[in-house]
């Protein structure tokens, strides 16, 4: 089930990335850490601030695939569906539909409907993309990060309404206020390392 879940967020993310007029931006990074670690904790950082990831499976590249569903309880169960945490920036505050649009996204990169239609979106913005991770050997990893925050909703012209799908590229902001979050996780790890008798075997 995991995988056809997979396999569906990355349908629906590479054709939220098609709809994109241009190329997303990309944040670009050095580590001195290696790929393996900065795989680690960057799955582990976006979890906690509600962005959901998977690896891939031949690379430690990530593929950002929405938000993080809530832990099963009683009540994180809504018309058979799991609730969805809410997305958080690296202060901790919500990713509101408004942010995204006004703070994160690039909105010249959507298309606008022609004229005598116009776009009304029914869905949450949902965040999708990648961290490409490439080893540089004793240098580290390097590391090139995107996002798009996609939407579905309808466009309208003046009587027939028909379904659309749109995504915005990342302005880079979003993805910068991360990266320096999952550094600060690296370094304090490198400054304060587990116990090896603590650690699973």
């Amino acid at each position: 089930m995991r995988i056809a879940l997979f396999a569906t967020l990355t349908l629906v993310t590479g054709t939220v990335q098609g709809v994109c007029r241009n190329s997303t931006h990309s944040e670009l990074r050095h580590f001195a850490f290696s790929c393996r670690d900065v795989a680690r904790s960057a799955q582990s950082y976006l979890s906690e601030h509600g962005v959901s990831t998977f690896e891939k499976t031949r690379s430690e590249d990530i593929s950002i695939v929405g938000r993080e569903p809530e832990p099963v309880t009683a009540g994180s169960i809504s018309n058979g569906r799991r609730k969805l945490r809410r997305c958080e920036d690296a202060q901790g505050d919500e990713v509101t539909d408004f942010k995204v649009y006004w703070t994160y996204a690039d909105t010249r990169t959507v298309e606008q409907p022609a004229f005598g239609w116009w776009r009304i979106r029914l869905a949450h913005y949902t965040p999708s993309g990648e961290i490409m991770l490439a080893s540089a050997g004793d240098e580290g990893c390097a590391v090139d990060f995107h996002l798009v925050f996609g939407a579905w909703g309808a466009n309208l012209p003046i009587i027939l309404p028909m379904d659309s799908q749109w995504g915005y590229a990342s302005n880079g902001r979003l993805e910068r206020g991360y990266l320096d979050g999952i550094s600060a996780v690296l370094e304090q790890r490198k400054a304060n390392p587990p116990n090896p008798s603590q650690q699973r075997p």
